[in-house]
């Protein structure tokens, strides 16, 4: 059972992510790496939109330009924010822990090497996962990438709702 470029797919099993991560190799593995490494090199910004009614931001901004406004409002994703204010109160935050967190992940690895690998983990695997090492005030201080063939996902038999998720690589497991 070849795949399309001559790797053998014979111990790819429906939701065996171990094998389809050790499956895909030579050109696959190419173009994997290659829209991580491109979808990882895209800068990450934050923006918010002004209230109208008082409030004051506590972190710096800056002002969206009148062509990035435009492509804002034309984007369908973004219909539901933007009808909620007027584009000109959309305002990028410069400075933010979220946007610290996703630069600086961990004392091992960088927001560029860390965006790479959960790309490929996505391009592969169909998953990317992250566990959150919190902060003495309880906001993310860290988080670290997981390799998804060792995560199993609890779902509640009667409803499907996910209760849980258990990372298990040799005897180490967390949920």
């Amino acid at each position: 059972n070849l795949g399309m470029f001559g790797q053998d797919l014979s111990r790819v099993v429906g939701g065996d992510m171990a094998a389809m991560l050790n499956a895909f190799k030579s050109w696959v593995y190419v173009c994997a790496n290659k829209n991580a490494t491109t979808a990882a090199s895209v800068p990450l910004r934050l923006f918010y939109m002004k209230q109208i009614r008082g409030g004051k931001l506590n972190f710096p901004t800056r002002t969206v330009s009148d062509a990035m406004l435009r492509d804002f409002t034309k984007r369908r994703s973004l219909q539901p924010y933007m009808s909620k204010g007027l584009p000109e109160n959309v305002e990028e935050i410069t400075e933010h822990p979220v946007l610290t967190l996703l630069e600086n992940v961990n004392g091992l690895q960088d927001g560029y090497g860390a965006m790479t690998q959960t790309w490929i983990h996505l391009d592969l695997a169909g998953n990317g996962y992250w566990w959150l090492k919190l902060g003495p005030l309880g906001i993310p201080a860290e988080y670290w990438i997981l390799m998804p063939q060792y995560m199993t996902i609890h779902t509640n038999k009667t409803t499907g709702k996910i209760m849980k998720y258990v990372y298990k690589k040799g005897l180490t497991e967390f949920s």
